[in-house]
Formats: C-alpha cells, structure tokens, sequence
C-alpha cells in the first residue's frame, strides 16, 4: 500500500508540474514569445524532437519534473519573439499563467 502511495504522489506531483509549465507555454505562444524548449526531468538529455521548427520536446533522463524555456529568457535579448521583447503586460501574463493553471487544476 504504501509503494501504490508513493507512486500515487510521485504522479500527482508530476501532473501538477506539467499543467503549471503548460500554463506558461500556451500564454507565452499566444503573446507571440517563442519558447525554445519545453520538456520532462532534468539533464542529461535522453530524446529530443523539433516541433514544427519553432520548439523543442525534450526528455530527459531525471524524469521528474517539467520546464518550458522561452526564448530570451536569460537574458536582455529585445529580438522579435523573445522574452525580454514582450511588454510587460505580455510577461506578467506569461509569469501568471502557471499559477493560473495550478488553480484551475485545483
């Protein structure tokens, strides 16, 4: 029983991970930020694939946790469809929207 917990609670939390990330990837699409990569667990990289030549899946070998990465994230890049682009309405829309899906989950 409590292996059936664990595991119950591993996937819960996971689950949660990934509706927060998403949250992230489906406002920063629409306010026309690029996000470069988005993906399950933590280095060293297992598989990866380009989706429709604008992002990254990746899967990685520590497969607990999920991470969207914008483009222009880290840094002070102003390009077109970057993080640091955006206004500042778009990027407390983008920060806001994992929280917002947490909520909506719950």
């Amino acid at each position: 029983m409590q292996i059936f917990l664990f595991v119950l609670g591993v996937t819960l939390f996971v689950s949660l991970v990934l509706i927060h990330e998403w949250g992230h990837f489906l406002v920063a699409r629409r306010n026309g930020v690029d996000v470069e990569e988005f993906g399950l667990g933590f280095p060293p990289r297992a598989k990866g694939k380009k989706l429709k030549k604008r992002h990254d899946f990746k899967l990685k070998l520590a497969a607990t946790g999920w991470f969207c990465e914008a483009k222009g994230e880290y840094d002070a890049d102003d390009r077109k469809g970057s993080f640091g682009a955006a206004s500042l309405p778009a990027k407390s829309k983008i920060l806001l929207a994992g929280v917002t899906m947490n909520l909506i989950a719950g």
